[in-house]
């Protein structure tokens, strides 16, 4: 399956799925033009700016929609800032970083893998 980390934002009645893969990760570096291991630093220090906020619950909310084949426009960064302006920062980043130390900290699991010596461990 490989590297997931799944929220959910329990929004006034409603529920915002994110998801984050390797993926929606590099989404969010590219447009912030930094690394995830120095937006999580920013989130363990309290220093995790409302753009870098914004741009990953966009590419959570985005990774999530596609996921779900669900029609429609894509997710867009004013889609992510009306949500925080909505629930508060707190309330949003939360969920969003569960997600994301998720997929940072994914490891495969050892069953089904093929050793290296070529055979089957089943």
């Amino acid at each position: 399956m490989g590297a997931r980390g799944e929220s959910v934002i329990h929004a006034n009645g409603r529920e915002i799925y994110l998801l984050f893969t390797t993926r929606a990760c590099m989404s969010a570096e590219k447009q912030l033009g930094k690394s995830m291991p120095s937006i999580m630093r920013d989130f363990s220090l309290n220093n995790l700016s409302y753009t870098e906020l914004a741009a990953l619950l966009r590419a959570g909310m985005e990774a999530a929609r596609m996921d779900a084949h669900t029609s429609g426009r894509p997710v867009s960064n004013n889609d992510a800032i009306d949500l925080i302006d909505e629930m508060g920062y707190t309330t949003v980043s939360a969920p969003i970083m569960e997600a994301v130390a998720a997929v940072m900290i994914y490891k495969p699991s050892d069953e089904g893998e093929v050793v290296e010596d070529g055979t089957d461990p089943n």
